[in-house]
C-alpha cells in the first residue's frame, strides 16, 4: 500500500501554511531589494499620505526658490534706489557749493565742467568701441 501525498489545500492548516509561505516570500523580497513593497498597495495605509507629503515638500521647495529670486530682485531695486539717493545728494551738494557767476560765454563753472566732461566721455566711448571692434576682428 502506497501513501498518497497529503493535500492541505482545503484545510485550515493548509491555508495557514500558504499564508506563512507568502509572508516568507514577501520578507525575502524586502530583504533582498531593500524595498518595502513592489507596488503602492503593499506599502500600507499611510503611503498615500507620504506621497502627498512629497508633493507638498516639492511645492514648498519651489516656493522657497521663488522667494529667493524675489528677494534678489528687491535687493537689486533697493541698491539702485540707494544709488539714486547718493547721486541726488552729490548733485545737490555740488550745485550748492559751486559758484553761480557767469563767465564770458554766459555759463557757470559747473556748466563749463559738464560740457568738458561730456566731450571726454564721448572720446572714451569711441575709444572703447574701437578697442572692442579690434578685439573681435582679431579673434574671429
Amino acid at each position: 500500500m502506497s501513501i498518497s501525498s497529503i493535500n492541505y489545500s482545503s484545510s485550515v492548516l493548509g491555508s495557514q501554511i500558504r499564508n506563512i509561505n507568502q509572508q516568507l516570500t514577501d520578507l525575502s523580497t524586502q530583504l533582498s531589494t531593500g524595498k518595502l513593497s513592489q507596488n503602492y498597495s503593499g506599502m500600507g495605509t499611510n503611503e498615500g499620505f507620504a506621497i502627498a507629503s512629497r508633493a507638498q515638500l516639492s511645492n514648498i521647495a519651489a516656493y522657497t526658490d521663488t522667494m529667493t529670486n524675489v528677494n534678489v530682485s528687491i535687493n537689486l531695486a533697493n541698491t539702485a534706489l540707494q544709488a539714486l539717493t547718493t547721486i541726488r545728494s552729490t548733485v545737490q551738494t555740488g550745485a550748492a557749493s559751486t559758484s553761480q557767476d557767469l563767465n564770458v560765454n554766459g555759463q557757470t563753472v559747473a556748466q563749463t565742467t559738464a560740457a568738458a566732461l561730456e566731450v571726454w566721455f564721448l572720446h572714451v566711448d569711441a575709444v572703447s568701441k574701437l578697442a572692442v571692434a579690434r578685439f573681435l576682428i582679431a579673434h574671429s
